[in-house]
C-alpha cells in the first residue's frame, strides 16, 4: 500500500485556481487542514512537490480513517472553532460522510466519480476560482 501511495503522490497536480485560493485563504489568516486516509509521510511528500504548508495535517495515522469525524473534532477543538465556521471540501463519498458525521457543511469538488454526490453537497465547484466566488471570498 505504501509503494502504491508513493506513486499517487508522485503523480498527483493541484487542481485549476487552487493556488490562489490557497494563498488567499493564507492572507485572510484563514486556517487550513488536510484529512486524509494516506500515511503522514505520503501527505507530507505531496506538501513538499507543491511547497504547501497546512496548519494541521491529520493522516490515518493521527486519527481514525475517514469517514470517521474524529478527525475534524479533532481540529474545531484545538482551534476553538464551532462546525457553522468550517468547511470540508473533498471529491469522494467519505469526505461527504466524514463532512456529515461531523455536522460540516460540504464542498464537492465535481469530477467524473463524484457526480453522483452532488444532490448531497452544499457547494459544488469545478475549480477553486468558482469555489471563491460561491463563498464570497474576493481574490
Amino acid at each position: 500500500i505504501h509503494r502504491h501511495e508513493r506513486m499517487g503522490a508522485d503523480q498527483c497536480t493541484l487542481m485549476m485556481g487552487f493556488n490562489p485560493f490557497y494563498r488567499h485563504l493564507q492572507s485572510r489568516g484563514i486556517k487550513t487542514a488536510i484529512i486524509t486516509r494516506n500515511s503522514l509521510e505520503i501527505a507530507d511528500r505531496s506538501l513538499k512537490k507543491f511547497d504547501l504548508v497546512f496548519e494541521r495535517v491529520l493522516s490515518r495515522d493521527c486519527a481514525p480513517a475517514k469517514p470517521s469525524p474524529e478527525g475534524v473534532f479533532q481540529l474545531l477543538k484545538a482551534w476553538e472553532i464551532s462546525e457553522q465556521d468550517a468547511l470540508f471540501i473533498g471529491d469522494s463519498l467519505q469526505d461527504l460522510q466524514t463532512a456529515q458525521n461531523a455536522k460540516l457543511p460540504f464542498a464537492l469538488i465535481e469530477g467524473p466519480n463524484s457526480h453522483h454526490l452532488q444532490a448531497q453537497a452544499d457547494y459544488v465547484f469545478s475549480d477553486y476560482h468558482k469555489l471563491g466566488q460561491i463563498l464570497g471570498l474576493s481574490q
